[in-house]
């Protein structure tokens, strides 16, 4: 066999390195570039003649400079090594690559410089980033609210969130290992008895309630005071009790809990120096370097050296390298083939080979140099790409599931509008999910009443990093019907798919305000009643007593019916004040429905006017005055025209109806010519401990309270109080119609 020469030796490494399907580089001992491959070049975009004669640090930012140079320290002890660095391109952006280096040695020991193999990452890289965007949509919904979040399946914590971990002092962790009966042991003696009747109710398919109270005891001992909103879902294909619990104990100082998304950076692909081969014309093994020896399984070179390279790849396979042997000897290369390769010891495994043809000085073919990968990493790595992109599709349906099958109101809106809501919000507000989605920012602004758009701007989050603070507080949303809920906001600043994002949770609490306006009603209710019967009637029931024992005594006749009249006189009056405080009787449970303003107090002026001597001036500044009111609407107008008539001593009795329209509401106002009222006395005219004010003024106020509006008392004359009283109610305008399209 013909042996080769030094100019040979230069032209087969030369062709080795450009057939490599990687980058390749060779710097001095001052890390200038003195050989790049075309590969390389082309990975950053540059021509060969602009690397070569360069610094590595020319191609490098400061932070990847810093773990170049901890390498680089390590090549001047003689050490090779395999770390990720971050080239930057001619374009300015990063090539992420995996770089496998080592020293360059001379004869004498002395360090000369180094070579390196340099993986190119990008595509991995990219798929990487793509699936944690895709989980990140909905996993934020559910990882950063603002409180906890846990689903319970068969009597055990299958899944909680870290803001409810962080609530109990346990980690999630620690939670999720939880028996059923370590489980139960969070919660508070006094009130697992109640839980656990809802569990049983629940398993038995009855009515439980979905919003209640309860404590936990945390990890310290200290007790957590909780409101829980639950409901019933499908979780990994199993009914689970999800549950979203709202941190009480402070509720005024409630915190934002944001969790950093959690990074999933796998290395898919394990690279390592090529296994170089030379094999003469006729396919026989004349030279391996280590990487060869020990990817075929063998001690020596010596065990390679003279055997067939057709008889290291598999018998199914061998027809295609003879083939791939021809091209390469008319074409001169050929690159990334695969077969299936045998090692020493019979065992079989996948590589991926280049191959070159290498040619004398004279030009003449001389022998073939290959390059050989074991790619079983790589086969590895493409298992475990598609088992992560399974593993994340599973994961993102979970995190949709918990957001989407959420009793309360899920929002992210940004500068264009909503961005996400979820269809419990939706249903909250009356509009359909992709008609949200589609409102302007406008739009979306217009869902909040007028009188609270002041005051959630004021409340909403800061806009510097180090003023973000959780906003809870009450306000009202106007549905598509005009319908008035009223809701507890949860808001929250967060970073939604790369912008700035506004996160609010809404929970319906309209119910509980109506609740809590009804019995306060009812105590307002039964302090007038209390009132009436321990003074009005008490007082006539003293004349009765007193009458009938003077009537007992009396000799005369005439002096016995005079005592007669003055008791059926008593007993009248009390007859009326228990009739008229019953007219009220069924206020709170009467519905309310659209009624004509001015159809209600033009018929009160009629009735009045008929039966009074006085004088009325009537002013309309709208004729269609459409208020939410019912049946005692006319009682309300009645009241207040009786008693400016009543308590007017004026022979010139003159009352004044005004009906003035604004943006949002309608103004009835009722004013007299009378003594008036004075500044002192206005204040305590609705005050039910004191009531000044006689028993048809207090059912005027509750009735205006049920509707939603307001009675105030002002001088009809500003500043002198003895030209007469005007009260002015105020009833909220009825939307009738939606201001957006729908």
């Amino acid at each position: 066999m013909e042996s080769m020469d030094t100019s040979d030796d230069i032209l087969r490494y030369r062709a080795l390195v450009d057939s490599m399907n990687e980058g390749f580089a060779v710097v001095d001992k001052k890390n200038v570039f003195t050989y790049v491959n075309k590969r390389f070049s082309d990975m950053l975009g540059y021509t060969l003649d602009a690397m070569i004669g360069f610094k590595l640090t020319d191609f490098l930012d400061s932070e990847n400079t810093k773990v170049l140079k901890a390498n680089v320290k390590r090549r001047k002890k003689g050490l090779a090594s395999q770390y990720e660095l971050v080239w930057t391109s001619r374009t300015g952006e990063g090539v992420p690559t995996i770089v496998s280096g080592a020293p360059l040695i001379d004869y004498k020991g002395k360090h000369r410089g180094s070579f390196a193999v340099i993986l190119d990452m990008t595509a991995f890289k990219e798929a990487e980033e793509a699936l944690a965007r895709s989980e990140a949509r909905y996993k934020t919904l559910v990882e950063k609210p603002l409180q906890g979040v846990t689903v319970i399946q068969n009597s055990r914590y299958t899944y909680v969130n870290q803001a409810f971990a962080d609530m109990v002092g346990y980690s999630v962790d620690e939670i999720l290992e939880m028996t059923s009966e370590e489980g139960w042991g969070l919660v508070h003696p006094d009130d697992k008895s109640r839980l656990l009747e809802y569990a049983a109710d629940r398993r038995e398919g009855r009515q439980t309630p979905t919003q209640y109270q309860y404590r936990f005891i945390k990890k310290d001992g200290s007790l957590l005071f909780v409101e829980a909103f639950s409901s019933l879902i499908e979780y990994d294909g199993e009914r689970a009790l999800e549950i979203l619990i709202i941190d009480r104990t402070e509720r005024e100082e409630a915190e934002a809990k944001q969790r950093e998304t959690e990074n999933l950076y796998r290395v898919l692909i394990e690279t390592s120096p090529d296994a170089i081969t030379l094999t003469d014309l006729e396919g026989n093994l004349i030279m391996a370097n280590k990487q060869a020896i020990k990817m075929h399984g063998c001690e020596t070179e010596e065990e390679l050296l003279g055997k067939p390279a057709i008889e290291m790849i598999v018998p199914g396979d061998r027809e295609l390298a003879m083939a791939n042997l021809q091209k390469t000897l008319a074409e001169g290369a050929i690159r990334d083939v695969e077969y299936t390769m045998i090692r020493n010891d019979g065992t079989e495994f996948p590589a991926e080979m280049s191959a070159s043809l290498l040619r004398n000085s004279n030009g003449q073919p001389k022998a073939f140099m290959g390059l050989v990968r074991d790619i079983t990493k790589r086969r590895h790595a493409d298992i475990q790409l598609k088992t992560s992109i399974e593993a994340l599709s599973r994961s993102e349906l979970k995190y949709r599931t918990l957001a989407e099958q959420s009793m309360q109101g899920l929002t992210i809106l940004n500068n264009n509008g909503f961005a996400y809501v979820n269809s419990a919000f939706a249903d909250l507000v009356g509009y359909e999910v992709e008609v949200l989605l589609t409102m302007s920012l406008k739009q979306a602004w217009d869902l909040i009443h007028p009188d609270d758009v002041d005051l959630l701007k004021e409340r909403m989050p800061g806009g510097e990093e180090d003023k973000l603070q959780t906003s809870s507080f009450e306000i009202r949303l106007l549905r598509k019907d005009g319908e008035i809920r009223w809701v507890e906001n949860f808001t929250n600043r967060i970073e939604y798919e790369g912008t700035p994002a506004i996160q609010t949770v809404f929970v319906d609490v309209t119910h509980a305000k109506k609740s809590e306006k009804d019995v306060r009603a009812a105590k307002d209710r039964a302090h007038l009643y209390q009132d009436l019967m321990g003074h009005d009637i008490t007082n006539q029931l003293q004349v009765i007593l007193n009458s009938a024992t003077l009537m007992r005594s009396a000799t005369e006749d005439t002096i016995k019916d005079s005592f007669l009249d003055i008791i059926n006189e008593a007993v009248s009056r009390c007859a009326r004040l228990i009739g008229e405080a019953r007219a009220t009787e069924q206020l709170m449970t009467v519905p309310m429905e659209e009624k004509s303003l001015n159809l209600a107090a033009a018929g009160c002026i009629r009735a009045i006017s008929s039966r009074v001597e006085a004088e009325f001036d009537t002013s309309f500044g709208t004729q269609d005055a459409v208020v939410r009111a019912d049946e005692y609407l006319e009682l309300l107008i009645s009241n207040l025209l009786m008693n400016a008539v009543e308590h007017n001593p004026r022979e010139d009795k003159r009352v004044w109806v005004k009906l003035q329209e604004q943006e949002d509401a309608f103004i009835l106002s009722i004013a007299d010519n009378g003594p008036g009222i004075t500044d002192a006395s206005k204040a305590g005219i609705f005050d039910m401990s004191r009531r000044f004010g006689g028993l048809g003024l207090h059912q005027s106020k509750q009735i205006v309270d049920k509707y939603g509006g307001e009675i105030l008392i002002v001088d009809r004359v500003a500043g002198n109080h003895s030209k007469g009283v005007a009260f002015k109610i105020r009833f909220p305008r009825q939307r009738r119609k939606s201001n957006k399209s729908s």
